[in-house]
Parts: C-alpha cells; sequence; structure tokens
C-alpha cells in the first residue's frame, strides 16, 4: 500500500509538468494561426480557389470543343 502511495506521490509532479507543457503548446499554436491568418489564405479560400479554376477549365475545354466542331 505505501508503495503504491509513494509512486501515486511522484507521479503527481509529472502530471503537472505534462499538462503545463500541454497548456503551453497550444498557447503557441493558438498565437501561431492567429498570425498567419491574415497573411496566407484558408483552406476554404483555397478549395473555393480550386473550384473556380476547375470551373474555368472545363468553359474553356468546352470553348474549344465547339471550336473545333
Amino acid at each position: 500500500m505505501q508503495r503504491d502511495e509513494q509512486t501515486w506521490r511522484q507521479a503527481i509532479p509529472d502530471e503537472e509538468a505534462a499538462s503545463a507543457a500541454l497548456v503551453e503548446a497550444e498557447r503557441a499554436l493558438h498565437l501561431q494561426l492567429q498570425h498567419h491568418r491574415a497573411g496566407i489564405p484558408t483552406v476554404g479560400d483555397a478549395v473555393l480557389e480550386v473550384d473556380l479554376r476547375r470551373t474555368e477549365y472545363a468553359a474553356a475545354v468546352g470553348a474549344t470543343d465547339e471550336a473545333a466542331a
């Protein structure tokens, strides 16, 4: 029983250190996201751009096919 309690007491500082490291990592990621959000397009913007280019390509192929016919 004493051994279990000793192990438990030793684990507390390790758990607190891991928790603090996780909080710091989350804070760093949040700050990085805020910093880059203004200058870099979002994934949604990139998807819209790809869809637009796909539509433009389809229209160009259609126009080429009509001109060739």
